[in-house]
């Protein structure tokens, strides 16, 4: 991964993790990471695999789109981004049908984003593998002497 792609990736997280109120902790125990490793993503050092990115975004909602560009909204429209402090969700005969319907939506809403996500990575493995095939091209008629 490109070093300012590292840092532009680290800085978005930073913004979703201040967002959330989270500590580097927090934010690396919800993705399955340890605190130091986490902070090494932020600050640009280490970069991110594919399967923790879609972490981010299935388990805390968090749009693809935000986390490569820093742009658009931050979280999948709808989504909850559960706090850890938030109380649990019950389900009982005392819920009434607005907040089972809500709930039912929320569950919605995760099962897809998980689909929104990879469908965002098939598109972006694409565009690049598009942009590689350009500049082959380009090297192509620079090595043969035909300048662009």
């Amino acid at each position: 991964m490109k070093e300012d792609l590292k840092v532009e990736l680290g800085k978005n997280l930073k913004k979703v993790r201040e967002r959330l109120n989270y500590t580097q902790k927090t934010m690396g125990e919800c993705i399955q990471m340890g605190e130091s490793a986490y902070s090494r993503v932020e600050n640009g050092k280490i970069s991110i695999s594919a399967p923790i990115l879609e972490r981010l975004s299935r388990e805390m909602g968090i749009s693809a789109d935000f986390i490569f560009t820093g742009t658009g909204n931050m979280f999948f429209e709808g989504s909850r981004n559960i706090n850890k402090n938030d109380t649990p969700i019950t389900i009982s005969k005392e819920n009434t049908p607005e907040e089972l319907h809500s709930l039912l939506k929320d569950i919605q809403i995760l099962k897809y984003s998980r689909y929104a996500i990879l469908g965002q990575y098939h598109e972006m493995a694409i565009n690049f593998r598009d942009e590689i095939n350009a500049l082959k091209e380009e090297f192509k008629s620079i090595k043969s002497g035909n300048q662009i």
